[in-house]
């Protein structure tokens, strides 16, 4: 799932060929004519459940001029963005992405959480802008900060989007994946599922006040709830046409609970705490689905969370390619 995602779809959609080495130390180069099934499964079956993939081809296309934006409101109007934003997202015309972002940070001033939407268009500043209009409108109220820009190039683009705008591609990585890289991680845990349909009022109530909740204790870090726009391509490719089958989708919503290094297990404890209670009371709200990618070691039925309709197939093909499971980790098929 990527930026481009609503209008090229998924990186697994674009997907023409993959080489897998199985169990038995076979070679597969699985196409759409060639080992279907392997081919099938490996479009969103999970990483490591059925070899070890050794090569991809993708189809591409030529690189479109993007447009950046975000905007921000202030805490008040939360509950107003959140309906909004997801009646404009997912309808959204296709070459428009954005996500939304509730975030306490009870840390660091302002002392109120974030309401950010962020996204990538692709177009000029002034077609970006006449769409991103739509929202201020969905939303009712102009919001407190608003910016746009049109990067040099999609590298500057994906660099703008990675928090890297200052830095190059070599700096842009964690030091242990490149001698100048200078990002580090931010250990957090999280939960993840999908809206089917837009969240009703008691289910936005529900995330505007767990993150409230979240702001008010200065014993935990940053934590809230991120969504992202789905639609367009994704959704128009039918669900068991390949393995990832969350193609009925308005959003996903990923709830994170970050820490720091060395905060104590009582405070990353206090922070499951919460992390589990917002997931227990947004269910109701939610489809029952979560994103395969999201790994949510806390997720009880992460099976049919994960592939749906799609898990018998998976398993039978997990079944035929690794039958003495050599291929095995905690939540493998």
């Amino acid at each position: 799932m990527g930026v481009l995602g609503r209008s090229y779809g998924l990186t697994a959609d674009r997907l023409q060929q993959v080489e897998l080495v199985t169990a038995d130390g076979t070679v597969h180069r699985a196409d759409a004519e060639t080992d279907r099934d392997l081919f099938w499964a490996s479009r969103g079956g999970g990483g490591g459940n059925f070899g070890v993939a050794t090569s991809f081809t993708v189809s591409t296309v030529a690189a479109p001029p993007l447009t950046t934006f975000a905007l921000s409101w202030p805490w008040a109007a939360a509950a107003d963005v959140l309906a909004g934003w997801q009646q404009w997202a997912p309808p959204a015309p296709d070459e428009i992405w954005s996500t939304l972002l509730l975030l306490a940070h009870p840390a660091r001033a302002p002392q109120e959480p974030v309401v950010r939407v962020s996204g990538v268009c692709i177009g000029g500043l002034q077609h970006a802008a006449s769409l991103v209009d739509g929202l201020v409108r969905a939303v009712g109220s102009r919001p407190s900060a608003r910016s746009s820009s049109a990067p040099d190039g999609i590298l500057a683009a994906m660099l703008l989007e990675a928090g890297c705008s200052t830095l190059d591609v070599d700096a842009c990585r964690l030091p242990t994946h490149g001698p100048r890289g200078v990002l580090q991680r931010k250990p957090l845990i999280g939960a993840s599922d999908y809206l089917t349909q837009p969240l009703a009022p008691a289910g936005i109530e529900v995330v505007v006040d767990f993150v409230n909740q979240r702001q008010a204790d200065p014993a935990v870090g940053e934590g809230g709830a991120q969504f992202d726009a789905y639609g367009g391509a994704i959704n128009r490719v039918p669900s068991a046409d390949t393995a990832f089958v969350h193609r009925q989708a308005l959003a996903s919503v990923q709830r994170t609970s970050s820490f720091q290094p060395g905060d104590t297990a009582a405070t990353i404890e206090r922070g499951r705490h919460w992390l589990n209670e917002f997931t227990a009371a947004l269910r109701p709200y939610v489809s029952g689905e979560s994103y395969q990618n999201y790994v949510d070691p806390d997720l009880a039925n992460w099976a049919q969370a994960y592939y749906g309709d799609n898990l018998p197939r998976l398993r039978a093909i997990r079944a035929a390619a690794d039958p003495d499971r050599l291929f095995s980790f905690p939540q493998a098929l």
